[in-house]
């Protein structure tokens, strides 16, 4: 079966206003018209990006001026570098298949959810991509000070915590801008703020973070609250986000130098 494209949505960083200067990695999501579900997904997924790997290795673009390096394929996306020979700029791309789930309709989204919960883990895990409309926009509404001050924390995670291994998990990207606008919201969401003051609490949050409640009501509701130390994806109630992190001692300890600096003593 060929897959067939109705719709490409661009997510991720990039897609959100949240990336960093300098940032030239992109996150396409492929919405296929000729997958139904997650189940299907996972069927073809793996042939669907086969087809498409192959279609980019012909270099359908090199008389424009473009090559496309592949970096990887794992079972739920493809990357690759795309290179421009006029302007030298390379941008990582990462491709994203998977099922139109009509999620910005409030009755699609709670059927995707409903569904969702008859999964077993690894079904459900083909379902992220479907929702990554659903987090592009939770955050890209957001004041423009506040994907600034998502920025700065973006990089101070980037200069100061360790980099993620197989064996080591820190905090993603969308963790980062969830923490922050948590912090955000808790002085009341305002659209001017002191950024030293607001970076000051999201350190707090990440040395405290055992402490850390973090979920909305927005695109669902949970049934019971959830206790303490939690980070709920809100476009995905089975995206535990703080669990994904299995080294919060280190976040903890640079936070509390982040604190300690001469800067933050105001």
């Amino acid at each position: 079966m060929r897959p067939h494209v109705g719709r490409i949505v661009k997510s991720g960083s990039m897609g959100k206003g949240t990336a960093l200067k300098n940032s030239s990695d992109l996150d396409c999501i492929l919405i296929l018209n000729t997958i139904k579900d997650a189940e299907q997904l996972k069927a073809n997924i793996r042939d669907y990006l086969a087809q498409i790997q192959s279609c980019l290795s012909e270099q359908p673009l090199r008389g424009q001026g473009w090559r496309f390096d592949i970096k990887r394929r794992t079972e739920y996306l493809l990357q690759f570098e795309m290179i421009n020979f006029h302007v030298r700029k390379v941008t990582t791309v990462d491709l994203l298949p998977t099922f139109d789930a009509n999620v910005t309709n409030g009755q699609a989204r709670l059927n995707l959810y409903h569904k969702m919960a008859s999964y077993d883990e690894n079904t459900r895990s083909y379902c992220s991509a479907a929702v990554a409309e659903l987090r592009r926009d939770f955050i890209i509404e957001k004041p423009t000070k506040l994907k600034g001050l998502i920025r700065l924390v973006k990089h101070w995670a980037k200069t100061y915590l360790p980099s993620s291994t197989a064996s080591q998990r820190m905090p993603s990207s969308y963790l980062i801008e969830l923490v922050t606008i948590h912090c955000w919201e808790k002085v009341g969401s305002p659209s001017s703020f002191n950024t030293a003051s607001l970076f000051k609490n999201i350190m707090m949050a990440f040395l405290n973070h055992i402490q850390l409640n973090i979920s909305w009501d927005r695109y669902y509701t949970l049934t019971q609250n959830p206790s303490p130390p939690t980070i709920l994806d809100p476009a995905n109630p089975y995206n535990k986000l703080y669990n994904d992190v299995n080294n919060w001692a280190s976040v903890a300890q640079v936070a509390r130098k982040t604190l300690q600096m001469p800067a933050m003593q105001v």
